[in-house]
């Protein structure tokens, strides 16, 4: 029997100028048990979900909630902390495409 993704729940999204990866945190409602975990995404991938948390915030302007850190003189990383801003989302599943994804294991 596969997993079914029930419910997954964006928390953090990173990424720095210099990268092509984007680092997204989110928990997962899995058979009933809630997991924290991390994926590497690309901006495509980050287009997708910024649109879909858009268009469930349409009365907020995301870019407003990213956060900017300045790394070095050519580098920046930019931070959105969904939880700490109060953005709803629900992470639409067909969204979650594995063969886009790389999982961060510890």
């Amino acid at each position: 029997m596969g997993t079914i993704y029930h419910f997954i729940q964006l928390k953090k999204i990173e990424f720095q100028t210099d990268s092509s990866d984007v680092l997204i945190s989110c928990e997962i409602t899995q058979n009933m048990e809630v997991v924290q975990i991390f994926f590497m995404i690309s901006h495509t991938e980050l287009n997708k979900i910024f649109g879909e948390l858009q268009a469930q915030n349409h009365h907020l302007n995301l870019f407003d909630f990213l956060e900017k850190i300045n790394l070095n003189n050519d580098s920046y990383m930019y931070s959105l902390d969904l939880e700490k801003n109060n953005i709803q989302n629900t992470w639409i599943p067909e969204l979650f495409n594995t063969s886009n994804f790389k999982q961060i294991v510890a």
